[in-house]
C-alpha cells in the first residue's frame, strides 16, 4: 500500500474521531475545497 494513501486515510480517520459525524466532514470538506479553488483563482 501506498504511504502517501495511509497518511490521508489516516487523517480522515483523524478528522473523522474529531468532528463524529460524516455529514460534517463532507462539509468541511466542501468548504475545503472551494477555498482551495478561490485560491488557485486569486493566483493565475
Amino acid at each position: 500500500m501506498n504511504i502517501g494513501f495511509t497518511q490521508i486515510i489516516f487523517v480522515i480517520f483523524i478528522c473523522f474521531l474529531l468532528f463524529g459525524n460524516i455529514r460534517n466532514i463532507f462539509s468541511n470538506l466542501k468548504i475545503l475545497s472551494d477555498k482551495f479553488k478561490e485560491f488557485l483563482n486569486i493566483n493565475k
